[in-house]
């Protein structure tokens, strides 16, 4: 982590702010924020940001403010190593006075909000603010006029702001704004949140309606197809081993279950290593989370039957959450009422629990569907505090086939397939 002192602080503290009648939050600050991460102070004494998010930053604008490149700068950084900070740090170091930002989900486009606006009534401040980037007297400097967007009836509403957070799928062909209703120069800057995503033809159409902005690509899993989402290679590029070495994220160790079984040893498994890692770091109440078929095999219900052997061998919660329903599950596990998650479906995109450490996979996830394996196992590797000793553990049954999707974790695959059985 960087160190941010009092001598950056006082810097921050007497920064002149020159206020014109079409300034924004971006514009106004752009230029100390670029400064101050490009001074010795941001590298050596920055607090609570770690210095591959100020390089992350750097990269980019040297790839935008290049006229010879394209105009998309593509940032690759795995699960738990701050790819919303450096969405925060871009829009205010990039020069511009308008931001979108696109989503695969609400839930994302509320974090995302969150970390440029804050939220007053779950006491959350802005990334700038809480990051100790700028002292708390001076939120109103930093924090844009904007919404998150739940509605595309909101998106009108928004037209003179110079901030928006909406999710892909409140724009285009099934909604009733169309992407020829925003004109295709309003922002500046268009951040893409997940951005292997942006193959996906509603993705394409709308990312690619605004190529006259500045495009900034944020992703953990930037291949589709066997290569990268774009036709040149990202600016910058953090990898998980280097991440693990930096003490960013977890270690990850994979413990591949044999025998008759496999859910009744999975679920016993489960637990051991929960208790393991409780015991490994007493400061935490350690959770875990299970990915099971997203429908019934031979009149089973692979959840039900999980959660009923979990349930035989202690007496933890376990609860099941199928995807888009029961929210309050959601919750209840964030809080730490529920022990153990077995989900249903698709991914939560954007969830972030770093209470999580072990990860138990008990359906046939294909060998080459490189998002869905390393999204879920992400939900492991985030450390609950910079001296957290716990390896993440994934665990599976050699019945499922998962060692081969471990092995090829880091490396590029050819199929992106996130819901194949």
């Amino acid at each position: 982590l960087l160190d941010f002192g009092g001598a950056a602080l006082r810097e921050i503290e007497t920064m002149d702010i020159d206020i014109i009648s079409n300034d924004t939050a971006f514009s106004k600050n752009a230029g100390n924020m670029t400064k101050f991460l490009k001074g010795e102070t941001a590298t050596k004494r920055l607090k609570h940001v770690y210095k591959h998010q100020v390089e992350a930053v750097l990269e980019a604008k040297k790839w935008l403010d290049d006229p010879e490149r394209p105009n998309i700068a593509l940032v690759v950084l795995p699960t738990g190593c701050g790819k919303t900070g450096v969405a925060v740090l871009a829009a205010y170091a990039l020069n511009v006075r308008r931001v979108l930002v696109i989503t695969p989900s609400v839930k994302i486009s509320e974090q995302i909000h969150e970390a440029f606006c804050g939220n007053i009534s779950r006491k959350i401040l802005p990334f700038l603010v809480e990051r100790e980037i700028v002292p708390h007297d001076k939120i109103d400097d930093v924090r844009p006029s904007g919404r998150c967007v739940y509605r595309s009836s909101e998106i009108p509403q928004n037209s003179q702001d110079p901030f928006m957070v909406v999710n892909a799928h409140k724009i285009g062909s099934r909604s009733s704004v169309k992407i020829e209703d925003i004109p295709n120069d309003k922002y500046d800057l268009v951040i893409v949140d997940e951005a292997h995503h942006y193959p996906a033809p509603t993705w394409k159409l709308l990312v690619d309606h605004f190529n006259k902005s500045k495009r900034l690509f944020l992703t953990a899993t930037p291949h589709h197809k066997g290569k990268y989402i774009l036709d040149h290679p990202p600016c910058f590029e953090l990898t998980r081993e280097d991440a693990v070495k930096r003490g960013i994220i977890r270690k990850i160790e994979f413990q591949e279950e044999h025998g008759h079984h496999e859910m009744k040893v999975t679920a016993m498994k489960v637990k051991e290593w929960l208790d393991c890692h409780d015991r490994e770091d007493p400061s935490i109440k350690h959770q875990a989370m299970v990915l099971t078929q997203t429908i019934a095999i031979g009149g089973l219900n692979p959840a039900e039957e999980f959660k009923e052997y979990y349930d035989d061998c202690n007496q933890d919660t376990c609860e099941t959450y199928i995807t888009g329903s029961r929210p309050d599950v959601i919750q209840r596990f964030t809080e730490g009422s529920i022990r153990t998650l077995v989900i249903v479906g698709k991914l939560i995109e954007g969830y972030d629990n770093k209470k999580i450490s072990v990860v138990a996979i008990v359906r046939n996830v294909a060998k080459k569907s490189k998002v869905l394996f390393s999204q879920f196992v992400g939900r492991a590797v985030r450390k609950a505090h910079p001296n957290d000793p716990v390896t993440a553990v994934i665990i599976s049954h050699s019945v499922y086939n998962q060692r081969e999707n471990y092995e090829q974790f880091d490396k590029v695959t050819e199929d992106d397939n996130m819901d194949e059985e």
